[in-house]
């Protein structure tokens, strides 16, 4: 027994391209903006505090992929002025790399809520959004990237 899933049909890494657009009554709606970052997702973990009373980041890989992110949102989106008017609802796959001998069926990489954090803060860095505290939806999800597919996310912006 469980909350049902929609299933939800990705376009292949290769498929997704900028998808810029306004809306239009014609036409569905749709992301604001699509677009796909290659890397290893890694979570935004908690703060560590050593003996001299300093704190740090506990996940360098965290640190990593938030700077990946910031770096991949179009070139366009990365001016502050140029924001995409709030709220923001977030979508984001995470895709994995299979292990030869995986423990689970499904992706156990890391915890979702901080894969989700860390790509928010990214698009925070990036100046695509002006604050985290305007995003008023994120769907999260993990899954295992088919073979030949990179590792990475799928990140659409709706308003």
């Amino acid at each position: 027994m469980g909350f049902p899933l929609p299933d939800v049909e990705l376009p292949s890494p290769v498929e997704v391209s900028l998808q810029v657009g306004s809306f239009n009554p014609a036409s569905p709606p749709g992301p604001e903006l699509a677009f796909f970052v290659a890397g290893r997702p890694g979570p935004k973990g908690s703060t560590n505090r050593s003996a001299a009373g300093f704190t740090y980041g506990a996940s360098k890989i965290g640190k990593a992929w938030q700077q990946q992110v910031a770096a991949s949102v179009p070139t366009q989106y990365t001016d502050p002025t140029a924001t995409i008017a709030r709220p923001w609802q977030i979508v984001v796959v995470f895709r994995f790399r299979r292990p030869k001998r995986p423990k689970y069926l499904w992706p156990a990489h890391a915890d979702i809520d901080k894969l989700g954090r860390a790509t928010v803060d990214g698009l925070v860095d990036a100046g695509l959004l002006s604050d985290d505290r305007h995003v008023t939806g994120l769907y999260l999800r993990k899954e295992f990237a088919e073979p030949g597919e990179p590792e990475g996310a799928l990140i659409e912006v709706w308003r």
